[in-house]
């Protein structure tokens, strides 16, 4: 796998033609004004924040289909032979999946003017009144004891059955806005109905950030195979989740509400209130504090973009040192934001890898993105990460595109604000141009001219987010999005995979060998070893081919193994037990299917340990020792 320092810009495909250049500059539905205000307008729910932008009468237009294809591409690709234009088709609806609404009206101006790329008006559910299932009969002992009965390790990760005298979790039938408006109001209380039972002290502390038993059965069940994950949604949800409550949100509500609908989140500014990047590198303005920044990291030497410049789906990158590019900022902000230089961006810079210590002040690591196997393959081999600081002056952006390997991401504005454009698995389909290639801006007028995008009639409008400063926004595996500073901005932003995109990443790497086999397909009877060279092809345009895939695989599964092991030695069943055997059976799932992949059989594995195989019985063998009986 290559190292994900070594990328260059991100193209959105290996294969394709650089897309039809933008026309003149006119108006569009998707403009984007560099730091418009926010309105807000109530809505009659009282759970329903709203943040209205561009509002446009949606369109009622057929769905995209089901199999993403956009990443982000280390290399310049060579100017190849075209792809044939994909018809867009309806995907089968997950079962899983929440029904929405389509309250949609006909285009009457195709071709013309028309508004099918308008976004739709973003409202926000804040989920904190959610209420969740209730939990079961309170059965606190008489001596008024706050150790719970679960507390047996074999029997952690089950409903709590309550500790405390306020506690709220015991009320049959009560939902999780009153258990936690219950629980919260005493130290003696229970916080969360799944618990990891008592601590040393006998008082019960939740842990929100791990597996409990019954979401690793939910989990399985949504899965069943590599079905589970891999379709798209088909259409942006008409509302984006805001979660307001870091104490009345767990892991298992993050599972049930995102994960596993592969759906997007917005978490308040409450979830990183404590970080200190918030408190060092921003001014009592809200600002991003220059002095600081020059101070602690004046002389690293940082990839800076020109957003001003299209270098086939994306811009070109030079390298300078941070004090350079803060002494640009300054100039292009008193230039008026603007600068001969262009727009410059700083994007993924690793601080994390190159400041350990620092980085660790920075931020804390959400719980909710815990289980993160790409950057601990990568903390394994002690080579990089995926782990980025972006910081730009209002206007500087990110063409659209889908993140690495069909990886989750999370973003967290430190300071400042962005506008996304997030569009569902499949719905990039839609967007294609004549010659198969994907847009390089969205908010381009050139997107209603039906002669260049003959399919744009069919795309449903975007789900349309303005992200504030200090909060979290969780962007699902496969959905397209492209962003937009509308302040002075500094962010910082994960790439991570696991149990549940790990089959949406494997699917991923499938298409992008068969794309590198269509390409150079005319040699394959004339090439000796012409499947190996599809799978060099493959690394230099993807980061990653067969093999180096299951070297990842191992190194996650060898891990989890040894988890399962030593819990099997202390017959302890705890949330790590439940969070390692969810994950290794998704390992079997993924592994399995690549062991009988026709492409990875004629990968020469003889100098793998274990073979493939040998760890897919070691896997089984794990997974079936876990089950429930």
């Amino acid at each position: 796998m290559i190292p994900p320092s070594s990328p260059g810009p991100h193209y959105p495909h290996p294969l394709q033609v650089p897309s039809s250049p933008p026309g003149p500059h006119c108006p569009h539905p998707l403009q984007v004004p560099p730091s418009s205000p926010s309105p807000h307008r109530p809505l009659q729910d009282p759970t329903i924040s709203a943040r209205s932008h561009h509002p446009r009468a949606p369109l009622d237009l057929p769905l995209g289909p089901t199999v993403p294809s956009g990443f982000h591409h280390p290399q310049a690709p060579p100017h190849r032979r075209t792809p044939a234009p994909r018809t867009a088709s309806v995907p089968a609806p997950l079962p899983a999946l929440p029904a929405y609404p389509a309250p949609h009206q006909r285009c009457g101006k195709e071709g013309s003017g028309c508004v099918s790329h308008s976004a739709r008006t973003e409202t926000r559910a804040d989920t904190s009144a959610w209420a969740g299932p209730p939990t079961g009969q309170c059965r606190r002992s008489p001596e008024g004891r706050q150790t719970c009965p679960r507390a047996d390790p074999r029997r952690r990760g089950e409903p709590c059955a309550g500790a405390g005298r306020a506690c709220g979790a015991g009320a049959p039938g009560a939902g999780r806005a009153e258990t936690q408006r219950l629980a919260l109001s005493g130290s003696e209380a229970c916080p969360y109905p799944f618990c990891s039972g008592g601590s040393e002290e006998g008082v019960l502390r939740p842990q929100p950030g791990r597996m409990d038993r019954e979401t690793r059965a939910l989990a399985d069940r949504h899965f069943r195979g590599l079905g589970g994950g891999v379709a798209g949604v088909g259409r942006a949800p008409d509302r984006v989740a805001f979660v307001s409550d870091p104490g009345a949100f767990s892991y298992a509500d993050f599972v049930r509400g995102f994960l596993l609908p592969n759906l997007p989140c917005v978490f308040s500014r409450a979830f990183t209130q404590g970080w200190g990047s918030r408190r060092r590198w921003v001014t009592p303005a809200g600002r991003p504090d220059f002095d600081h920044l020059l101070r602690t990291y004046g002389d690293v030497v940082v990839p800076v973009a020109n957003c001003g410049v299209q270098e086939y789906n994306s811009n070109p990158k030079e390298h300078m040192p941070l004090r350079d590019y803060i002494t640009y900022w300054k100039e292009y902000i008193r230039g008026g934001y603007s600068s001969p230089r262009g727009c410059l961006y700083l994007k993924d810079w690793h601080l994390c890898r190159d400041f350990p210590a620092a980085a660790e002040d920075a931020f804390t690591l959400p719980v909710y993105f815990s289980s993160d196997w790409l950057n601990e393959f990568w903390d394994a081999l002690e080579v990089d990460d995926y782990r980025f600081v972006y910081a730009g002056p209002a206007g500087s952006w990110s063409p659209f595109h889908a993140d690495i390997f069909r990886s989750f991401s999370w973003s967290v504005n430190i300071c400042g604000r962005k506008k996304w454009f997030l569009f569902p698995p499949g719905q990039e389909e839609t967007l294609r141009d004549r010659h198969g290639s994907l847009p390089y801006d969205v908010t381009s007028p050139a997107l209603c001219d039906t002669h260049l995008y003959p399919q744009g009639r069919l795309a449903c409008p975007p789900l349309e987010v303005t992200q504030e400063a200090g909060e979290m926004l969780f962007v699902p595996s496969g959905w397209h999005h492209q962003v937009h500073n509308l302040d002075d901005t500094i962010s910082i932003n994960h790439n991570w995979v696991n149990g549940f995109n790990l089959a949406s990443m494997w699917c991923f790497l499938q298409q992008e060998l068969r794309a590198v086999q269509e390409e150079v397909s005319e040699w394959r009877d004339s090439m000796p070893d012409w499947h190996h060279h599809c799978q060099v092809i493959m690394r230099s345009c993807s980061g990653i081919n067969f093999a180096e895939f299951y070297h990842f695989l191992k190194v996650i599964a060898e891990k989890r193994l040894l988890i399962l092991g030593e819990a099997a030695a202390r017959d302890d069943a705890g949330l790590s037990f439940e969070q390692a055997a969810f994950d290794a059976g998704r390992l079997t799932d993924v592994l399995a299917s690549l062991v009988a992949h026709p492409d990875f059989q004629r990968v020469d594995t003889s100098m793998f340990s274990p073979q493939p195989k040998e760890l897919l019985q070691q896997l089984r063998k794990a997974v079936a020792a876990t089950s429930a009986p």
